[in-house]
């Protein structure tokens, strides 16, 4: 696990308890999961249980960029494009199209995602976003509830001062 990824996790856990799941809008689109306490069977041991606000895992998928820049890269006649909120599902150019597809697209991504992390973590997590694609994306799903740009440093501050 990456050290931002850990950041993220000890900063959701100390600002919003767990369950909780950060997502971190970046060069990918990373989702951490800090878990209540759960029992975990044990092979050697029998059970064990977690402690409340463990790291229980994530997923890792390619960044919002990552998907566009491949399309202007990997095929003859689309373009880069910027970003920005879509202004109808029915793109009217190559732009709107384009971002219709990877702004809608991604934002069913991330719903599908959350959802199934959901239903395997039960209960209703708190989901906070983070990262230079979060207001974007975060505009068009309720299920988010906070954007936080900072919370990376926020848990990295958190661990400095939790260790001097």
């Amino acid at each position: 696990i990456g050290a931002d990824r850990l950041a993220n996790a000890v900063a959701v856990h100390a600002s919003f308890g767990a369950p909780a799941i950060v997502i971190d809008f970046g060069t990918a689109v990373t989702f951490d999961v800090v878990g209540l306490s759960r029992r975990i069977p044990d092979a050697e041991r029998g059970e064990k249980t977690e402690p409340p606000g463990s790291y229980l895992g994530g997923v890792i998928a390619p960044g919002l960029a990552s998907l566009t820049d491949y399309l202007a890269d990997h095929t003859a006649l689309l373009p880069h494009i910027d970003l920005a909120e879509p202004e109808s599902a029915i793109g009217k150019s190559t732009t709107e199209a384009m971002r219709a597809g990877a702004v809608i697209g991604y934002r069913g991504m991330i719903r599908e995602i959350l959802a199934a992390v959901t239903a395997e973590l039960g209960g209703e997590p708190r989901v906070v976003a983070t990262g230079g694609d979060a207001e974007l994306i975060a505009a068009g799903l309720p299920s988010i509830r906070e954007v936080i740009p900072d919370l990376t440093l926020q848990g990295i501050d958190l661990i400095g001062r939790r260790n001097l």
